[in-house]
């Protein structure tokens, strides 16, 4: 039997990465400050920084959307 660790492991979801030079596109924005929102060391809750936080969710969010339609396709193939 496989113990805790790996039985956790084989049910992660894959993750889902944004390059971050993508959402300082959308943004307008520089990368560096896409980054220091994503490891928390600049605050998300205001200014660019809440832009930041909304494009990298609607970005995650938009993209697992678009791979499960694909895998409906591709079994409907």
């Amino acid at each position: 039997m496989k113990n805790q660790n790996e039985m956790y492991q084989n049910k992660k979801k894959p993750e889902i990465n944004i390059p971050a030079s993508v959402t300082a596109d959308i943004v307008g924005c520089s990368e560096s400050l896409v980054k220091q929102v994503r490891t928390g060391d600049r605050n998300a809750t205001k200014g660019a920084g809440a832009k930041v936080a909304v494009v990298d969710d609607l970005l995650t969010i938009g993209t697992t959307a678009l791979i499960q339609h694909i895998k409906k396709v591709v079994k409907l193939g």
